[in-house]
């Protein structure tokens, strides 16, 4: 771990099966951190992207649905919730008592990946992105992209 390198097939199979059971809590999520008792929605939808990334769309759905319990009422997620003595079956208390954006982001970056249409949705999986092409070119495109999007919408709306 911590190689920096973006695994594909066999060796992101592998390396997954052999952190599973250490970092997944089966039916809520994954832990922030490996020997702790929280599932973050952040780190779980982090988890759902890699997944979809290496084509293991079952599983990155699975933990998608499980990490649903963590969303309030008004449609934010929770940062995320501690369970005392690895109790996964009953509900613990969230923490922290918050609904950042930040973790929200994570939430729709997943959703996006799983269900999306646009050119965003295959982004992890490295769909549709240009080779060689500097960060400020990679902007440029994209803010082209958004712009051709934007006239798409408006010339939708008058008709």
């Amino acid at each position: 771990m911590g190689d920096g390198l973006v695994l594909r097939g066999h060796a992101a199979h592998a390396r997954v099966a052999a952190k599973w059971d250490t970092f997944v809590a089966d039916g809520r999520g994954v832990r922030c951190v490996s020997d702790q008792p929280w599932i973050t929605a952040a780190e779980t939808c982090e988890l759902v992207l890699a997944l979809d990334a290496i084509g293991l769309d079952d599983r990155a759905r699975t933990l998608f649905t499980w990490v649903q319990f963590l969303r309030h009422d008004d449609g934010a997620y929770w940062t995320g919730m501690n369970f005392p003595g690895d109790d996964f079956d009953e509900l613990g208390e969230y923490f922290t008592a918050e609904h950042p954006t930040w973790n929200s982001a994570a939430v729709v970056l997943a959703a996006n990946a799983l269900g999306g249409s646009g050119p965003t949705a295959g982004l992890f999986r490295g769909e549709g992105l240009p080779a060689g092409l500097t960060a400020e070119e990679l902007i440029e495109a994209g803010a082209a992209i958004e712009t051709e999007r934007s006239a798409r919408v408006i010339r939708r709306d008058e008709a």
